[in-house]
């Protein structure tokens, strides 16, 4: 069963040559500066610190997906000043998933909703025995981004779980209370309040959002409305 995964314990954090602010509106960094000594692990997931992945995670996700994510050269430092040896990139999924079977899981019809007013997620993840994955949303994936219910997490698929467990990867908390089912993700039923609510906010909302994410919201937006409309047929 695909894994979804968070980072379990304090990782290794970092300052980098641009600012936060310059990071929010898209730019990537392209040095890394450790200010303290925790572990270094080859699949980082630094929180606010951003996602590294080192050559050989690389290598495993892109045996699989060749050219779907994205993984940016970074020079990274020990506290002390000198080098890390291995070779590290600043990665970015390059593509996001809806299907979590949200009622199916245990949704109680309750969006968490962010400062903007849009619905982001449903489900909490403490409180859910068994996550729900429609099949026929998954297939073919081998990493992605999960979207609108359940853990912010990102997902892999069995096969890539498995290329990836001779490295460290200790940081990773992963769920283990996921099934994948022969059940349709029906749009509408599933993220019909954020479609409604993206039909009226949509253009209030790009003209806040840098260039980057602008053009991620826009395409999800259109997708999945574009699928609700064929489900509808």
């Amino acid at each position: 069963m695909p894994k979804y995964v968070e980072f379990a314990i304090s990782p290794p954090e970092f300052t980098f040559d641009i600012s936060h602010e310059e990071r929010v509106r898209g730019g990537i960094p392209t040095k890394a500066y450790r200010f303290n000594k925790r572990k270094m692990t080859e699949f980082i997931f630094g929180g606010e610190h951003g996602t590294f992945a080192n050559q050989r995670v690389k290598d495993a996700i892109e045996d699989l997906e060749p050219g779907v994510h994205h993984f940016y050269p970074l020079e990274m430092f020990n506290k002390d000043g000198s080098p890390v040896e291995d070779q590290y990139y600043w990665f970015l999924s390059g593509q996001g998933v809806g299907a979590v079977l949200s009622w199916r899981s245990g949704f109680d019809g309750h969006w968490w909703k962010a400062h903007s007013g849009e619905p982001l997620h449903g489900l909490k993840s403490h409180s859910i025995e068994t996550y729900y994955l429609s099949r026929s949303e998954v297939t073919g994936y081998h990493l992605w981004g999960n979207l609108f219910h359940g853990p912010h997490a990102i997902v892999f698929s069995d096969e890539l779980w498995e290329r990836l467990q001779p490295l460290d990867t200790k940081n990773m908390r992963v769920y283990s209370n996921v099934k994948v089912v022969d059940e349709v993700w029906n749009v509408r039923r599933e993220i019909g309040v954020w479609l409604d609510w993206m039909d009226d906010n949509l253009e209030d909302m790009v003209k806040h959002y840098p260039p980057h994410l602008e053009a991620i919201l826009r395409d999800q937006y259109e997708y999945y409305s574009a699928k609700a409309k064929a489900q509808a047929q």
